[in-house]
């Protein structure tokens, strides 16, 4: 690498990390990032709903002492008939009529809810959660066998299979489908969000230039190419020394918010009435287990090269498209190709949660242009160590070839002024 295209990468940088608004972002982002990870536990806990009050209008005079009041609900008796209810449904003061008609026990689906107002999803939970287990209780005791809810109740087991995965030399390691798809989900929407981002900002930096005419004068003793690639790996760096900053100030928000400001989720199952049955608990040891298992220092290099690899590669195209253009309007009509392609990647990416060893994930793997978010989505699942080799070697090879004919379209399309060059024009620069 030459000395001019160090005296580019340094202008680049410099000039970037100095602005203000880097500085204001570098700061924010991890406190946005953190809000998105928070606010739905934080709206859950301290967000919900007005408390709602429902009249239980029991036929069958069985279920009135069923519905306990919550902090959330409140039930009391119907003081009249549900066609007077639905007289004063305008003006009513109670949020809605629970109607049970006869004995749910010979018919489960004689209870209807009527609303006069929209009610959240926990309220029918609570309601049916609540008369589930009352029926359950009472066709228990109809067998007049003693103590019979509780040899039910010990007798129930909740099983989990202990899943290890067999690597390429035979040795084992736990491992948690959940775990690995949460992480690789992570790692995918982090690559495709930094390529967008910083990608268009190489964009942006050869359009800025170009309308203000110093490109002129830079190429005057700057080889496009060397200028088109200090720009790129200018941009990438202050790309990678925000994201390492991002890294360490979210890792230490966390712990803090984990600590402090965390509500304890337990109690918002019993409080909307949403039943747990059927969950598979995990101790705290198992999920220790379970994240130290997972090769930190492998997802972190291979994140690292792939943003890069992806970076370099997307950037190649903004910068040429950057330099054929003249105008933003230009920029917003010609950009959506490269949007589409990054938009396809991520979503081939999708496709591959569930099934990180298919046959389309292998492939997507090695095409050069979804390769960098197909493999952050797998390697958590755990992938061969050649077939890393192998998509790095593509992709960065792609970049290579990609670069060479972007170069040529900025050579000639950054001195180019007025007017946008034509399909034809394009195929011709890149055969010159």
């Amino acid at each position: 690498m030459n000395s001019k295209i160090w005296i580019v990468i340094e202008r680049e940088y410099m000039m970037r990390v100095r602005r203000k608004s880097f500085i204001v972002m570098t700061l924010i982002g991890p406190l946005l990032m953190l809000l998105l990870m928070f606010a739905p536990a934080l709206l859950m806990a301290y967000g919900g709903e007005d408390e709602q009050v429902i009249a239980v209008l029991d036929h069958t005079g069985l279920y009135g002492d069923v519905l306990k009041n919550t902090e959330d609900y409140q039930f009391v008796k119907a003081d009249k008939s549900i066609s007077d209810y639905r007289k004063d449904a305008k003006d009513a003061v109670v949020s809605g009529v629970l109607e049970i008609r006869q004995d749910l026990r010979e018919d489960p689906k004689a209870m209807t809810l009527f609303s006069f107002k929209t009610l959240p999803k926990g309220i029918e939970n609570y309601i049916n959660g609540a008369f589930s287990s009352y029926v359950t209780s009472q066709k228990l005791r109809s067998y007049h066998v003693d103590s019979i809810e509780d040899i039910i109740r010990e007798s129930e087991t909740r099983l989990s299979v202990n899943t290890f995965r067999v690597g390429d030399n035979g040795e084992e390691s736990i491992s948690s489908g959940a775990i690995s798809m949460g992480l690789g989900l992570l790692l995918a929407i982090l690559i495709y969000t930094f390529i967008q981002l910083y990608g268009s900002s190489v964009l942006q930096s050869v359009m800025e230039e170009k309308k203000s005419r110093i490109m002129e004068i830079m190429v005057s003793s700057v080889r496009p190419f060397d200028l088109m690639m200090g720009k790129i790996i200018g941009v990438g760096a202050v790309g990678l020394t925000q994201i390492c900053i991002w890294a360490i100030l979210v890792t230490g928000f966390a712990q803090l918010g984990q600590m402090f400001f965390l509500p304890d989720m337990s109690s918002l199952g019993a409080s909307s009435g949403v039943a747990s049955v059927g969950v598979n608990e995990l101790s705290s040891s198992s999920i220790f287990a379970l994240l130290g298992s997972l090769n930190y220092v492998e997802v972190f290099i291979c994140f690292v090269l792939y943003f890069i690899g992806g970076f370099l590669l997307y950037s190649s195209l903004f910068a040429a498209l950057g330099s054929a253009v003249s105008s933003d309007e230009d920029v917003q009509s010609l950009m959506w190709p490269i949007t589409v392609v990054l938009l396809l990647a991520f979503y081939a990416g999708m496709a591959c949660l569930n099934s990180p060893d298919s046959t389309f994930a292998h492939i997507a793997s090695y095409i050069p242009f979804s390769a960098p978010v197909v493999m952050m989505i797998r390697i958590p699942y755990g992938v061969s160590i050649w077939e890393e080799i192998l998509s790095l070697i593509v992709l960065y090879g792609s970049f290579v070839a990609l670069t060479y004919l972007s170069a040529r379209i900025y050579r000639i399309g950054v001195l180019m002024y007025g007017k946008n060059p034509t399909l034809k024009e394009v195929l011709r620069w890149l055969r010159d």
